[in-house]
């Protein structure tokens, strides 16, 4: 029914500073379905997430690892229905979804890092073993939409969204794309593309304005530790791009 594969690195550089990375994603999806009714199509989807380089909690210093290629990776699998009343509009429910998290490095999978179990320490003083990979059972559903607003302007949105059953169902995993697309002339274009991702097993510091960790009093008035918790992300991102053509191809 479609199947889309999307690989994007964006970099920067700012002064006399070094290239460093901004967005960097691989995704495959691909969904398959069988017409039920008019508009209705049973269905069956899978999505695959990772990055292709390594990530630092400051790009300028490479002393801290944050991310790297299948560290973390997405895999999704989902089984529902498909609405499709035209060809600019989908929204895919399914409440059997499967959504398995890797993170191929022991020393992210060891502190917990993407909601993995990481390690822990019992009575005894003894290091549990930690775990690189976590199952969740749940209901996703995924929402495209796009639209040709004016002759050269066009917009597209993809949300989208997962419950696990078994573990805080109604804090919902939010995954939301928006990209407006701009062509000024036959050879310059221009976009903005929106970013917002939520998930609450995915535990994020909170920093201070000099980049160290913000902290707080614990119960017994001496001890410190570093403020974390689940956190909204948001990231956008202007374009001007450049392109021609070569022949009649």
């Amino acid at each position: 029914m479609g199947q889309r594969t999307s690989f994007t690195i964006w970099t920067s550089k700012q002064g006399d500073a070094n290239f460093i990375k901004s967005d960097d994603r691989l995704q495959l999806t691909s969904k398959y379905g069988r017409q039920a009714s008019k508009n209705w199509y049973y269905a069956a989807l899978f999505d695959f997430q990772t990055q292709f380089t390594v990530g630092y909690s400051d790009p300028t210093n490479t002393s801290t690892k944050i991310s790297d290629f299948m560290a973390p990776a997405y895999f999704l699998g989902a089984l529902g229905m498909d609405y499709k009343p035209n060809k600019n509009f989908t929204l895919f429910i399914a409440p059997v979804t499967a959504k398995y998290t890797v993170v191929n490095d022991d020393s992210l999978a060891f502190d917990g890092a993407y909601g993995v179990q990481g390690y822990e320490v019992d009575n005894n003083g003894n290091v549990t073993n930690f775990e690189n990979t976590r199952m969740e059972i749940g209901g996703y559903l995924r929402l495209n939409y796009k639209k040709q607003i004016m002759e050269n302007i066009s917009y597209q949105t993809n949300l989208g969204l997962f419950s696990n059953y078994m573990n805080n169902p109604q804090n919902i995993d939010v995954n939301w794309d928006n990209i407006l697309n701009m062509k000024v002339n036959k050879y310059i274009s221009a976009s903005i593309t929106t970013s917002l991702i939520y998930d609450d097993d995915v535990d994020i510091a909170v920093l201070k304005a000099d980049g160290t960790p913000e902290q707080k009093t614990l119960a017994d008035g001496t001890t410190q530790a570093d403020v974390i918790g689940p956190r909204t992300q948001f990231k956008y991102v202007l374009g001007v791009g450049f392109a021609y053509t070569f022949g009649d191809k």
